[in-house]
């Protein structure tokens, strides 16, 4: 990987979840993922779009220097998330999860367990029996951009990962440019120059751009209200997301990405 991408003094910088415009609720366009990324130093992008394998143009990441890993966050049967890596081939939405892991492992790729104890979406929230499936999960994210900060809820993870061999990540979970690089995990060697052999061996660094005043993805008091969100339920989801698109782009007709300044995390 050229040396470029490691401006960190962490090592190379990974970002293990994020989402383009080609999933439902991402709005991040290619161009701005590729300035985000080279803004902040990041050479190793996995792109996660939902129930997809990505669609955006890898060789012109790579002439940057940035490897991607084609990814894909599968939706299971009972609704939770499951996060494959290194994948050639994609999956109908919806099957078992063990499938999902299975169809993940098959093809030679990892599995990786993103916000396990989200409410709605988390796979530990979902299965009460989910260290059944841990001999087949080869990652699992401590922190993720999208869910609030809840020490118990990390110290729970880590436990779990320690007592089955599965090493933590720190990862965005980006919808937009914004929220790129906001956590991520750093490496400072590889295995062989070989990144799936060291993503299985190696634990990374987790770090966090303490240039970010909150989460990029903490709602708006306007949108915590009840109200509010029962009045965008009503909505139709077209709508809604045509809306959401319009007012990105214009939000965003001037988009800059920001340096980070990244700490370790506990």
């Amino acid at each position: 990987m050229p040396a470029n991408t490691a401006k960190s003094p962490y090592g190379y910088l990974a970002e293990f979840h994020c989402h383009t415009c080609s999933s439902h609720d991402g709005l991040t366009t290619e161009d701005e993922l590729l300035q985000t990324c080279l803004a902040k130093g990041i050479g190793l992008l996995t792109i996660t779009e939902h129930d997809r394998l990505p669609a955006v143009n890898i060789r012109r990441f790579q002439e940057h220097g940035i490897r991607i890993i084609v990814g894909c966050e599968f939706t299971c049967e009972r609704g939770s998330h499951i996060v494959g890596l290194f994948l050639r081939h994609g999956l109908e939405k919806g099957q078992p999860a063990r499938r999902i892991m299975e169809h993940i492992r098959e093809q030679g790729g990892l599995v990786m367990i993103p916000h396990p104890f989200k409410s709605a979406t988390g796979f530990c929230a979902l299965y009460p029996d989910h260290r059944e499936y841990f001999d087949l999960v080869t990652l699992m994210e401590a922190y993720n951009g999208g869910v609030p900060d809840q020490p118990e809820q990390v110290a729970q993870i880590k436990s779990l990962c320690a007592q089955h061999g599965i090493r933590i990540v720190a990862a965005s979970d980006a919808h937009k440019a914004q929220h790129v690089g906001y956590y991520v995990t750093a490496y400072q060697t590889t295995v062989n120059e070989d990144w799936l052999e060291t993503l299985r061996a190696v634990q990374g660094v987790l770090l966090v751009d303490s240039s970010k005043v909150r989460k990029p993805r903490s709602l708006t008091p306007i949108q915590q209200n009840r109200w509010y969100q029962e009045l965008v339920v009503r909505v139709p989801s077209a709508i809604r997301r045509t809306v959401k698109r319009c007012l990105y782009r214009w939000n965003n007709r001037r988009y800059r990405p920001s340096i980070p300044s990244y700490v370790v995390l506990p």
